[in-house]
């Protein structure tokens, strides 16, 4: 690189010669004596190099931001493995009875909420008629229909609801009496509710 500053020539900062071509006084830091701006000379570390604090590179901030991004799949996994073990233990000691009543109600809420919307898009009331094992879907003169899907087996429905079948008119509404069936299996209980007037099944 080659500039001038008040007659002097230079082509690095550690080799200064002058016009004529003898050599310039050099101060100890191999700069000439007159001030020269320090943005004249290159700079011999290289352009662009990125320069990282080493504790930041090492032990420091970057190495906490690598060790800390989160679990690994491995542990993901086998966090998830060991949950399935535990919840295959604790159904095979229940005996199955509890999922099988509360996914009974679960099917027993929709097929009475199936019996609602057909008896609103119809002239006939709808409902479910229970026994103590099953129960079936019936209109206002007792004829039957079928219901989607299946009907929970090996449950009793006892005691029968209060008001059997339980019937809802074109308004969607099972009447004003709070009706609920109830659900067992062997020490497993569970009960669905009609909330009256709306027929609403939470």
């Amino acid at each position: 690189m080659f500039g001038k500053k008040s007659g002097v020539r230079y082509s690095s900062p550690l080799f200064l010669r002058s016009e004529d071509g003898a050599p310039v006084q050099e101060n100890k830091h191999s700069y000439p004596t007159e001030q020269v701006k320090p943005h004249c000379f290159p700079d011999i570390r290289g352009i662009g190099t990125p320069h990282l604090p080493q504790q930041i590179v090492s032990g420091g901030l970057l190495a906490r931001s690598i060790r800390e991004k989160g679990f690994t799949l491995i542990e993901v996994i086998a966090v998830l493995a060991l949950i399935g073990i535990l919840t295959f233990v604790v159904i095979g000691q229940s005996g199955n009875f509890d999922a099988d009543v509360i996914g009974g109600a679960e099917v027993v809420k929709n097929h009475l909420r199936y019996s609602q919307v057909k008896a609103m898009n119809s002239d006939v009331n709808w409902g479910l008629n229970f026994s103590a094992g099953s129960y079936v879907l019936v209109d206002a003169d007792g004829n039957q229909a079928p219901l989607p899907g299946e009907i929970p087996t090996s449950i009793s429905y006892s005691p029968l609801p209060s008001v059997n079948p339980v019937m809802f008119d074109q308004r969607g509404s099972p009447g004003a009496t709070t009706l609920t069936i109830t659900l067992t299996k062997g020490g497993s209980s569970s009960t669905v509710t009609v909330t009256p007037n709306t027929g609403f099944v939470p």
